[in-house]
C-alpha cells in the first residue's frame, strides 16, 4: 500500500511541522510532542532511545548550548502507506544556526526515516532513524571517514569493549 490519502499527507505535514517547531523553542519536552511515549529514536551520532522522554533529556542540554538558536528544517521528499493507520516518510534537512533570527548557514545535512502511527486516534511519530549525508565519494572522503573513525574509536565514548569507539563484536 503507497497511496496517501490527501487529509493523511496534510496530518503527516503538519506531524513534521510540530517537530520542527517543538525543536525551534529549544525545549527538549516541545521536540518530543509529535512523537509516542514510546518512539524508537536513532539521532544522527547513532545515539538510540526508546522513550520520548530519553529523547527529551538527551535534546536539553544541547539546546542550552551548542545548538541553542537553532532552527530545525525538514524537506519531505516522500509518503508511503504502510497500512490505513501507518505511515513512512522520508525527509531530507538539517538544523540552521540562526544569524538574525530567521537565516543562517545548514549544519548537519540529513536524511531522515520517519514511521507514523495513530496512537489513540491521533497520529504520532513512532520511530525515526536520522542519518548525517556523508557520501563517500572518492578516495579523499573514504580517508576522511576513516580518520573519524579512527579518532572516535581513540577517544569516544566508551563502547562495550570499555574503550573508546563502538563495541567489538566477536565471531562465533
Amino acid at each position: 500500500m503507497s497511496d496517501i490519502k490527501e487529509q493523511d499527507s496534510k496530518e503527516l505535514l503538519q506531524l513534521m511541522s510540530m517537530l520542527s517547531e517543538g525543536w525551534n523553542t529549544g525545549r527538549g519536552h516541545e521536540f518530543v510532542r509529535p512523537m509516542a511515549e514510546d518512539v524508537h529514536f536513532v539521532a544522527f551520532d547513532g545515539s538510540t532511545f526508546d522513550t520520548a522522554a530519553g529523547v527529551s533529556a538527551f535534546h536539553q542540554p544541547a539546546f542550552e548550548t551548542h545548538l541553542s538558536n537553532t532552527r530545525l528544517e525538514i524537506n519531505v521528499t516522500g509518503m508511503r502507506a504502510l497500512s490505513s493507520d501507518a505511515f513512512a516518510v522520508f525527509a531530507t534537512g538539517g538544523v540552521i544556526k540562526k544569524q538574525d533570527g530567521t537565516s543562517g548557514e545548514l549544519m548537519g545535512y540529513s536524511a531522515q526515516t520517519f514511521i507514523c502511527e495513530r496512537v489513540q486516534g491521533a497520529l504520532r511519530i513512532t520511530s525515526c532513524q536520522n542519518t548525517r549525508v556523508r557520501p563517500l565519494k572518492g578516495r579523499e572522503a573514504a580517508i576522511v571517514w576513516r580518520t573519524f573513525d579512527n579518532l572516535w574509536n581513540a577517544f569516544g565514548e566508551p563502547g562495550a569493549s570499555g574503550k573508546g569507539g563502538p563495541p567489538t563484536f566477536a565471531r562465533q
